[in-house]
């Protein structure tokens, strides 16, 4: 509870109101010996019915892990929402990134990050993802990066030491008791990803790169992407070849699952 009220700024009478009342709905459940709280089982039933509003994410799982294993590459299900992307659905092969990146971890939608899931935005979208730039020259280089996601319909970001920094930030955050709030993280570390190569705009096919993740969009309904599967993990060495086969593979997998959508849609 002490934790609680700081998080969340809360007197110690009022989020003891707060936490009774999610408690006797299930919401929340507190370990008899430690009398910590965790997530309770009627979460279950308000994540089935947050994801019943996201028709494709079910589909969209089935692809993102079929991709996975025929890849061998650990494989993540992204989901905007709001100012942030998240993780809701992750098949972690042997993956050092287990006890970081898990079902439901969010990352703010501020440029460069998310960039697949802006490549077909409006331009007020567009605008407001990368206001925190500054400066024409940055604002044209994440304008060229986005231009040749679109061409290729997939993004390929590269292992930086600010990713590193962010990962392993979070992971530290996750094992301690006192810890920040994963926003004072992601605010301190994200202009870092602007001073480094992050998106890779132009493929080589014979050179060698550090790639992180392959991410393309799947487009729905909405007037810009709101799912996206990513592929890859911290140390991933890639020739520009690969890059090109993985990320064919990924869009070839995504037209199927468009194509097995409008069949059924229309059965």
């Amino acid at each position: 509870m002490t934790e609680l009220c700081r998080r969340l700024q809360l007197n110690k009478r009022t989020c003891h109101a707060i936490l009774n009342t999610l408690a006797s709905a299930g919401y929340l459940a507190q370990d008899p010996a430690t009398r910590a709280y965790r997530l309770g089982p009627s979460m279950i039933a308000a994540g089935a019915a947050a994801a019943s509003r996201i028709p494709l994410v079910d589909r969209a799982r089935e692809a993102m892990r079929a991709l996975g294993d025929e890849l061998g590459l650990p494989s993540s299900l992204l989901v905007r929402g709001g100012n942030a992307f998240v993780f809701v659905d992750r098949h972690a092969l042997p993956d050092p990134l287990a006890e970081t990146i898990h079902v439901g971890f969010r990352l703010p939608l501020q440029a460069p990050l998310g960039a697949s899931l802006m490549a077909w935005s409006s331009r007020k979208d567009f605008d407001a993802w990368a206001s925190g730039l500054g400066g024409i020259v940055a604002r044209r280089g994440i304008e060229k990066s986005i231009a040749a996601i679109r061409e290729r319909g997939f993004e390929v970001t590269l292992r930086t030491t600010a990713e590193a920094r962010l990962f392993e930030e979070l992971r530290e955050l996750r094992l301690r008791v006192n810890r920040p709030d994963v926003g004072d993280v992601s605010a301190r570390i994200v202009p870092l990803f602007r001073k480094e190569t992050y998106l890779l705009d132009e493929i080589d096919r014979d050179a060698t790169y550090s790639v992180s993740c392959i991410t393309a969009p799947i487009h729905g309904a909405a007037p810009h992407p709101g799912i996206a599967i990513a592929l890859g993990g911290p140390s991933l060495d890639l020739r520009g070849r690969e890059i090109e086969e993985i990320g064919a593979r990924l869009l070839a997998r995504i037209r199927s699952f468009h194509d097995d959508t409008e069949r059924d849609a229309h059965a």
